[in-house]
């Protein structure tokens, strides 16, 4: 059956029209799928660029961490370097000693001088290299202490929010040639370090000189040792009191200004009780050996001087079991130069209160992360936000005041984890609500 020639043609008009509503659709759609592929592709950019930028800024407080550790570890050997004078003094006064003694062996003598000239060159060759080597570490401006703390403030402040936009901003051009990123105003990374000590931040340092020092090295330490020589003047009422004693007392202090210490050895008896014939309390007949040494920081307009010749510096330190060897010891020490005195750390608090003066509305955890990417495209200028975290291993530093003082045996824990233990690291996040309305307010 064949149509009438004027019916040809009529479905025409009706599949133009489907057509172009399909064009139409197809032509919505992929534009609709393109914008959301170059959402995607934009916010992958952020939050990349923000983990970065973490990465830099955790990298930045281990780095802190580390350094305070090696200017603690300076410190530390400062210490030992003090402790090995005294015993090189001590050895060379033993020496002496030996060589008054061999003049009554006469064929003993060759070799007690000559052990006698080893210890002097030894004694004065490490006094030297000590100076030089206190120079070398604490000298103001070109030693290694300073050297640190001015490579912990450097990269401290390449992890501000002017650092973190270089380093987030690489990250993202590196990806997309036409994307920018930036950090956002309120970082306030700046105001939670600081390199400055006063006298409670003195003490904590000294403190945690003093727990890095090895088990029993700091204070004195007493060998008592027997000798052939019998016990004649007295009773003895034990078998400790049968024969004179060796007694060796060692001591390192580290006060406000000062490292000190003295070397000792001297030959004790026991005097009589009263008048019973019976041995009583042990008393020092003949200093053998003796020697001290100070390292003291001559740049404190507030460190006590040494005295005449090098006299032992004015101040409290502890008693000796040896006190006529002591007495010599301290007329007469060794005193290292070159000693700038216990470094300054850097602590971080990131709980650190804002000052007066700027709004708090206006201003973010310094551990949050927020970058912006924006990129222009043919339709106009898009921007997206990414966020990181940066948070410490073993505590929640941001709600402890490195600054403050506080009882407890784990306090110093809580106060120098931020600044002290290299724990730092990136987590990855997501923009809350009001940060993206300060963004846009800004």
């Amino acid at each position: 059956m064949h149509r009438p020639h004027h019916q040809h043609g009529q479905v025409l008009p009706l599949g133009l029209l489907l057509f172009a509503l399909a064009c139409a659709l197809v032509m919505f759609y992929g534009q609709h799928a393109l914008q959301i592929a170059r959402m995607h592709h934009q916010q992958n950019l952020a939050d990349a660029a923000a983990l970065g930028a973490a990465v830099w800024r955790a990298r930045a407080l281990n780095f802190n961490a580390y350094a305070n550790r090696a200017l603690l570890a300076q410190e530390v050997f400062a210490g030992h370097l003090t402790q090995a004078n005294a015993w090189a003094h001590y050895a060379l006064e033993l020496a002496k000693r030996g060589q008054e003694l061999a003049h009554i062996f006469p064929p003993a003598q060759p070799a007690a001088t000559a052990l006698e000239q080893f210890a002097q060159t030894d004694a004065v060759l490490l006094q030297h290299l000590s100076n030089l080597e206190l120079f070398a570490r604490t000298a103001p401006g070109v030693g290694l202490n300073d050297a640190l703390m001015a490579a912990q403030r450097q990269f401290l402040r390449s992890a501000d929010g002017f650092g973190l936009s270089a380093v987030a901003n690489e990250l993202a051009r590196d990806a997309d040639s036409k994307a920018f990123a930036y950090i956002p105003a309120g970082d306030r990374f700046g105001q939670i370090w600081t390199q400055s000590e006063d006298q409670t931040q003195r003490a904590q340092t000294l403190g945690l000189v003093h727990s890095s020092m090895p088990e029993g090295s700091l204070g004195s330490k007493h060998n008592d040792q027997w000798t052939p020589l019998p016990t004649v003047n007295c009773i003895p009422q034990s078998v400790e009191q049968l024969t004179a004693r060796l007694l060796r007392d060692s001591s390192l202090v580290r006060d406000g200004h000062h490292w000190k210490a003295v070397e000792t050895m001297s030959l004790h008896g026991w005097r009589r009780r009263s008048w019973l014939p019976f041995c009583g309390g042990r008393t020092e007949w003949i200093p053998l050996g003796w020697g001290a040494a100070t390292a003291a920081d001559t740049y404190d307009a507030e460190a006590p001087e040494l005295g005449h010749n090098g006299d032992w510096p004015s101040g409290s330190h502890p008693g000796s079991v040896n006190p006529s060897a002591d007495a010599l010891a301290k007329s007469s020490p060794i005193a290292l130069g070159g000693y700038r005195g216990s470094p300054r750390l850097t602590r971080v608090d990131p709980g650190a209160q804002l000052l007066p003066s700027l709004d708090p509305s206006l201003y973010r955890d310094p551990l949050r992360i927020l970058v912006v990417v924006r990129r222009t495209y043919p339709s106009g200028t898009q921007s997206l936000m990414g966020a990181a975290r940066v948070v410490h291993g073993d505590s929640a530093p941001e709600a402890t005041d490195a600054n403050t003082s506080t009882e407890g045996p784990d306090a110093w824990f809580r106060n120098a984890a931020a600044w002290l233990f290299p724990l730092w690291r990136a987590e990855p996040g997501v923009p809350t609500d009001q940060e993206k309305l300060l963004l846009r307010r800004n």
